[in-house]
């Protein structure tokens, strides 16, 4: 992702230098060191750029521009195949096949100066293509290291943006992780003189676990806040609150909401602030997103912007692209159909909280979607190079998540017009029958919950005690068994992989619904497994954890929860008109900095 055509062990990381022999090229056309100059020329004020590197001797330089296009129908296709007919690597092998990459070479002017034994190389890129990607190769007459690599631009009579930096953490009882993120800013960044981020950044950590201790950080720039444990969206306002209200004479430029489990490379945050310093004013309301890698697979996106379209199938950009491949480097430049971006890394403009005020208080879930529709009409900015790690979330999400998640879209809902009652109306039936045909009978317990809560009003959902809320939906949870304590011996048993067609799956699940139920139970693999089980008792283990989940036919639950959602679905689409009008009318009294100072207790 950094380098090509040299080995490994010919880089030194530590230094910045890599030895490159002779008869190599050295190729940049990478996630890291390719310049996406489209990007910049759409939303920066760069006019000029400049390659520069230091060798011991005479090199040939040349510069290439890059774009590329996809059939995206097809990439579309491929990803719904994925976890099923191919694995993460196979499904990004597909996709590379419909790309189609254009390359052509830039003409330059090339300067070398000689010092200290030392020649330094200066390729001046005058005139700047206005899409994709531009990268150099480098061969050498002889075996040399090359150090000092990096992009120039001359400011002119224009001065860099002024920009200040506040990076609001929201963390709950994950102090290893936090400390390993919070550590490793304050020694590369905070504590750095070098870096240009040095004295313009400070970070503001919301504690909704309150299990750090006061004096944890050194640091004066590091500030700490126990705080209520009212999820994620109350944990990033705080930090909002702290650093933009609160902390107003450090007159901070943008905030970064992140993840405390990321794994995040400073060099993510400096390239942050160089972006932002050469910011055009068209774009001064306009977030600057991160997308997010696997943790597992380091070199697979997982996100680049996505977008909320009123359904709960949301559309991530740039999923299952390989980054150490050039055309997935190239592609991920091209513009993208978004409107909003995950908070594990999100750097939005001071000026914007202050404007258009804090999230929704939605718990956990739809916080980033809300607050990135509020704010579409200034446009999502994505730069190859900044992203962080991610644990997935595939599969993984606790069974009280299925509450916030119907409540919190049909707010979204409301607010934002997506789609009439009888639409919603048909999304959510989906939606339950997804749950109770795969005998997910806690799932959809909470998925009526939700609804009901909603249809209980603004007010309600304003006044309600968030905490009690949260314990009651804790709840309902499912028991976790090894194969050991339910007799199953998988050693000798064939694991099953549900199937990807939903019209037929879905009728043979209605008949193992209603048939006799069978002794016979039938395990499932948890990572590749969609709950489209047909069968009417099965197991799906985990084989990360050595454990997995009993789901069994009742068929007295099946009527109980179908006539009950029948009712809810029902007084929904009859009430929603009403109901929306009262969470418009409502929009800012509940996100308001009064209003969240008296709700965390401040």
């Amino acid at each position: 992702m950094y380098f090509r055509g040299v080995e490994k062990s010919a880089v030194k990381s530590d230094g910045g230098i890599v030895f490159l022999k002779q008869g190599e090229a050295l190729s940049l056309d990478t996630y890291f060191n390719s310049f996406p100059v489209g990007t910049w020329k759409r939303y920066t004020r760069l006019e000029a750029l400049q390659f520069c590197f230091c060798a011991e001797c005479e090199c040939t330089v040349r510069i290439f521009h890059a774009t590329a296009q996809a059939d995206y129908k097809r990439v579309s296709a491929l990803r719904q195949d994925e976890n099923f007919k191919f694995d993460i690597d196979g499904t990004s092998a597909k996709i590379k096949e419909a790309i189609h990459v254009s390359k052509r070479e830039i003409a330059c002017k090339t300067e070398t100066t000689s010092r200290d034994r030392k020649t330094f190389h200066s390729v001046r890129i005058s005139q700047l293509p206005g899409d994709g990607i531009m990268y150099a190769t480098i061969t050498t007459e002889r075996d040399t290291p090359l150090e000092k690599m990096r992009y120039e631009t001359e400011v002119g009579s224009t001065k860099p943006n002024d920009i200040k930096i506040a990076v609001g953490i929201c963390t709950f009882r994950r102090e290893e992780a936090l400390m390993r993120n919070v550590e490793k800013i304050n020694r590369e960044i905070i504590g750095n003189g070098s870096s240009p981020l040095h004295d313009k950044l400070e970070v503001y950590i919301s504690d909704n676990g309150k299990t750090i201790p006061s004096n944890a950080f050194s640091s004066d720039k590091i500030h700490l806040f126990p705080n209520v444990n009212l999820g994620g969206s109350a944990g990033f306002s705080r930090t909002m609150i702290e650093s933009i209200f609160h902390d107003s004479e450090k007159d901070f430029s943008h905030i970064i909401l992140m993840d405390d489990d990321i794994v995040l490379s400073t060099d993510t945050l400096e390239r942050t602030y160089q972006f932002l310093s050469f910011l055009k004013d068209d774009f001064k309301d306009s977030m600057l997103g991160s997308a997010m890698f696997h943790d597992d697979r380091r070199y697979c996106q997982r996100e680049n912007g996505t977008l909320f379209d009123g359904t709960f199938h949301f559309k991530a950009m740039g999923r299952f692209f390989d980054m150490r491949e050039k055309e997935f480097v190239a592609l991920n430049t091209n513009r993208a159909n978004v409107n909003y971006q995950g908070w594990w890394y999100c750097c939005i403009p001071s000026r914007v909280v202050k404007k258009r005020n804090l999230p929704i208080p939605f718990f956990i879930h739809y916080d980033d979607i809300e607050y990135g529709i509020r704010n579409s009409q200034h446009e999502l900015i994505l730069v190859n190079g900044i992203c962080v790690w991610h644990p997935q979330f595939i599969n993984k999400d606790p069974v009280w998540i299925t509450y916030y998640n119907s409540r919190n879209f049909l707010v979204v809902s409301a607010l934002y017009d997506y789609n009439s009652a009888l639409k919603i109306g048909y999304f959510l039936t989906r939606l339950f029958l997804w749950y109770v045909l795969s005998y997910r009978y806690e799932d959809s317990f909470l998925l009526r919950k939700g609804i009901d809560d909603f249809l209980k009003g603004a007010e309600h959902f304003k006044c309600q005690d968030a905490v009690k809320l949260h314990e009651t939906v804790l709840a309902h949870k499912y028991k976790r068994q090894t194969p050991e304590e339910l007799g199953i011996d998988l050693s000798g048993t064939a694991v099953a992989v549900c199937s990807t067609k939903l019209i037929s799956s879905l009728v043979r699940q209605l008949f193992c619904t209603l048939l006799p139920l069978s002794k016979k139970i039938r395990v499932f693999d948890f990572a590749r497994c969609n709950f489209m089980f047909n069968a009417r008792r099965c197991y799906v283990y985990d084989s990360a954890n050595k454990s997995g989940v009993l789901y069994e036919r009742c068929i007295k639950s099946f009527f109980r929860e179908s006539f009950l959602f029948l009712k809810s679905i029902f007084c929904l689409i009859l009430t929603f008109s009403k109901t929306k009008k009262q969470f418009k009318k409502n929009m800012n009294d509940f996100t308001s900095v009064s209003f969240w100072e008296k709700y965390l207790q401040i």
